[in-house]
């Protein structure tokens, strides 16, 4: 995922105010990536989903990290 080190940076700038686990979280979400072939497609879109959800409740729990993503 080309996003990893974009979400790495994220994860340290939110890590005084964020929860931890959501952090945790976040940066396991490469690991969801697997299998080959129309598996690994499906397990790839899964694994968006569900970073752009924890994005999302990152932002909900961190209102100045909301306003920097804007």
């Amino acid at each position: 995922m080309a996003s990893y080190s974009a979400d790495l940076q994220t994860i340290i700038a939110a890590l005084p105010k964020a929860g931890y686990g959501l952090l945790v979280e976040l940066a396991r979400v490469p690991d969801l990536v697997r299998g080959y072939g129309p598996v690994k497609e499906e397990n790839l879109k899964k694994a968006e989903a569900k970073r752009r959800q924890l994005l999302d409740r990152l932002k909900g729990e961190t209102p100045e990290f909301a306003e920097a993503a804007e």
